[in-house]
Formats: C-alpha cells, structure tokens, sequence
C-alpha cells in the first residue's frame, strides 16, 4: 500500500490500524474500505457540500486576518509616529536622497498630501514599490488623480502616475537596487504594487 494511502487509512479509518499492525510478516494487509458502506465517492468536478465550502471559507477569513491586522498596525505607526517627522526632514531638505517625497491631491478633500517613500528616481522616471497595494492612500489619491509631485533632494518634479499592476513587485525592487528600503516594504507591508511616475520634462 503506498505511504499516502497508508496515512489515509490512519486518519479515516482509525479502527484499520491495528488490523495492519498485527498481521503476520508477509500476510498482505486487507484492504479497508476509505469510504462508509454505501458511500460513492464525488464525481470529478462536483462541488463541495455547503457545510464543507462554508469550513474552507472560514479558514480563508482566518488566513487573511494577520494580513489585514498587519496593515493596520503598520499604517498607523507610519501615519502617526514615523511619517511626520521623515515627512518635515524631507521638506527640509535634511534627508538623504535615499529616500523622497511624494505629493498627491487628496481625493475627497481635493488638499495636497505628502507621504515619504524611498528614491526610485531613475533615467527620467520614478519608480514606487507600495507597502500596502491598493489600500495606501496615495494609491486611492492617485486613482482618483494621476497628476503627483515628487521631491527628491531640494528638486520638486511633476509628473503623471501609473498604476502597474501586472509588473512583477520583487523584480522591480530588485531592479531599483535599493535593499535597505525594499527590505523595510517586505518587512511591514502587507501586499506590495508597482507605480510608475513619468516625470514631466
């Protein structure tokens, strides 16, 4: 009996072991049946009962809450202890070029609203891996408004934001050669997205 079906047996069937336990050396194990007497098993494509889908789909939600409690966590430490003081260091100038400064439109206030983020100023186009995908802020803003600035040094740069979401987050960090930053994002983001900015020139 190959091992898979031996665990099977184990597991469904739990009366069976000792049965395969105790025969003699070199009796053949008698086949125990997986499923109870008058039993089919599911025909290829049948769906799950619903008592089952509902289990699965309980064991998703689970998986998703560490996720969700992540972001939430991490954006508001972002939002209330680190951003603003990075936030004004950038708006002085005071920071090194490792890092920039991103300014989108409000979408319901319609005010500006300056996030810092790491420098992917490169060849003319500046590139932004997300923390939190679709859910940061700035990525709603620039949904509702493409149009941003970004200041990188004492330099303010506009330009049109697109959103990439079929390009590859790693391949693009592992692109802009940033490890240190892009080792921050994997470490509290929650779902990483790609933004391209293409600077006006």
């Amino acid at each position: 009996m190959p091992p898979h079906d031996l665990w099977r047996h184990c597991v469904q069937r739990p009366e069976a072991v000792p049965a395969l336990r105790h025969r003699d050396v070199g009796e053949p194990a008698t086949a125990v049946p997986l499923l109870p007497a008058g039993r089919r098993p599911p025909e290829a494509g049948a769906r799950r009962p619903a008592a089952t889908r509902r289990r699965w789909d309980r064991l998703n939600a689970t998986d998703r809450v560490p996720s969700a409690r992540k972001r939430k966590f991490s954006k508001w430490v972002a939002k209330r202890l680190v951003n603003p003081f990075v936030r004004l260091l950038l708006e002085r100038g005071l920071m090194p070029r490792t890092h920039a400064l991103l300014e989108t439109k409000g979408r319901k206030s319609g005010l500006p609203r300056r996030v810092p983020i790491g420098n992917g100023l490169r060849d003319g186009v500046f590139w932004i891996v997300t923390e939190h995908g679709y859910h940061a802020d700035y990525v709603r803003n620039i949904q509702h408004d493409p149009r941003v600035r970004v200041k990188v040094g004492r330099s303010w740069h506009s330009g049109t934001a697109h959103i990439l979401s079929e390009d590859d987050p790693r391949e693009r960090m592992r692109a802009l050669g940033r490890p240190v930053n892009d080792a921050l994002v994997r470490l509290v983001g929650s779902e990483q997205l790609v933004v391209r900015i293409d600077l006006d020139h």
